[in-house]
């Protein structure tokens, strides 16, 4: 973020046009860690001028909606108290807050020609809990989708070593599924002895077969 022109980035999420076009959801961003912050601001550019500035010009598009007649100045102690008390809200986040309260999801925050600071920060507080809400879900969502894949995994796991075992009781008197159980014989001997040497020390000469296979596809897989 630091390569970055720190005035072009704030403005790149503070603008009218982009606060109109803010279509992620809340579940999608609250908390994401790779949106900047208002205190990757402070820290990236060692002043905390760029987070109340994109305070500063949300509030003014939010009061010229209003049709109020707030200069910039009138409200720029009430961004550095969101700044210094919110600085872990990221920058779209406050893109959603800001189109918010401009459709009228809070309680009215102009009046006349003011700022109801109490409301401003009630609607915040409100929105506090809109994003917990939207995180927790997120990670349930996530956790399910874990759950899930580890449940498919169990069931492949299970499948492959049922398909196993019914391999190994068809090489018994099989051949053709002996070698698709063992498809790397070692050349000592034939492979008819193999067969014949497994179906009598299963799990001796399996063991054998077993690791002599794995061994041929590490040396094949390290050739490639």
């Amino acid at each position: 973020m630091q390569n970055q022109n720190p005035s072009a980035l704030v403005a790149s999420y503070s603008t009218k046009n982009i606060q109109i076009r803010e279509s992620r959801i809340l579940e999608d961003v609250a908390g994401v860690k790779n949106i900047p912050t208002l205190a990757d601001l402070a820290r990236a550019y060692g002043v905390n001028t760029y987070a109340t500035t994109l305070l500063i010009n949300h509030l003014a598009w939010l009061t010229r909606c209003m049709d109020s007649k707030l200069a910039k100045a009138q409200y720029t102690d009430i961004a550095l108290m969101i700044a210094s008390e919110y600085y872990f809200i990221n920058l779209v986040e406050w893109n959603i807050f800001f189109k918010r309260c401009m459709m009228g999801y809070y309680e009215q925050v102009i009046w006349g020609d003011k700022i109801n600071v109490q409301q401003l920060m009630a609607s915040i507080r409100k929105f506090l809990s809109e994003r917990a809400t939207a995180i927790s879900k997120r990670e349930e969502a996530l956790r399910l989708k874990e759950s899930e894949t580890i449940k498919t995994q169990s069931v492949n796991i299970v499948k492959g070593l049922d398909r196993v075992r019914a391999l190994q009781a068809k090489a018994k008197t099989d051949y053709k599924a002996f070698r698709e159980l063992f498809p790397n014989l070692p050349t000592d001997r034939s492979e008819l002895v193999y067969w014949r040497a497994w179906r009598v020390f299963e799990q001796s000469v399996g063991k054998m077969l077993c690791e002599f296979n794995i061994e041929n596809k590490l040396i094949k897989k390290n050739h490639e």
